[in-house]
């Protein structure tokens, strides 16, 4: 297991997380999404099969300082971390709420990639 997904696994122990998903696992303390980004033409990449962790823009914020990223996180804003197998992650802005949408969702990661994601696999080809 990389650090990031180490440290993401402590941080839940202490982050706010909601449970009340068929989508959340709580052994691993994921939830499953569909994710999108668009490319630099505007474009749509493939749907995203991937599994994230739902973490306070608080804890990020200590992540990132400790590990000297910089900070681009808002102290009372959750987000949906996606760590990816090839390494680096994305921290999917969720606002102020601590759950999956329904449906699609537009936001931006920490570096100002725009997303759309939404819970679980279905419909995600």
């Amino acid at each position: 297991m990389n650090t990031l997904l180490k440290y993401l696994a402590a941080l839940l122990c202490v982050a706010s997380v909601s449970t009340a998903y068929a989508d959340y696992d709580p052994i691993n303390g994921t939830y499953t999404g569909c994710a999108t980004y668009q490319r630099a033409d505007g474009s749509w990449s493939k749907n995203y099969k991937v599994k994230g962790r739902i973490v306070k823009g608080a804890d990020l914020i200590t992540f990132a300082q400790q590990k000297g990223y910089s900070i681009k996180y808002s102290n009372d804003s959750y987000y949906y971390v996606i760590a990816w197998k090839n390494g680096g992650y994305s921290a999917l802005a969720l606002g102020n709420t601590d759950s999956m949408p329904k449906s699609n969702q537009t936001t931006k990661d920490q570096s100002g990639k725009i997303w759309q994601i939404k819970d679980g696999w279905n419909f995600c080809n």
